[in-house]
């Protein structure tokens, strides 16, 4: 399973179910996003302590880099305050996350 459309913001992954105009139910929230996104955090970590970090350049250059930031920005904070984010430090505290004691690969 995989959903497109999912940003990573600092500690937040914001939904594109705002820009759906498709509020995200306790239905959404719990059986598809919440298990999904602890899976991500599990392989977010092993990567994290098995291959290098690399640098990502800001999208866009000027004026319309600018904009575009500052849109996004807008809508990533309508996200979180409309309740269609889920706060990844809530996500690690709820369940602790584990690797397989055979390859340290999350299962």
């Amino acid at each position: 399973m995989h959903f497109h459309g999912i940003r990573r913001r600092g500690d937040w992954f914001i939904t594109s179910q705002l820009l759906y105009r498709s509020p995200m139910t306790s239905a959404l929230r719990h059986g598809a996003y919440v298990p999904y996104l602890k899976r991500l955090l599990e392989w977010e970590s092993f990567a994290a302590a098995n291959a290098p970090a690399r640098a990502v350049a800001k999208r866009g250059a000027g004026l319309r880099g600018l904009l575009f930031r500052a849109q996004r920005g807008l809508i990533d904070a309508l996200s979180i305050v409309s309740g269609n984010a889920l706060r990844a430090s809530a996500l690690q505290a709820s369940e602790s996350t584990q690797a397989s004691e055979t390859d340290g690969i999350p299962r």
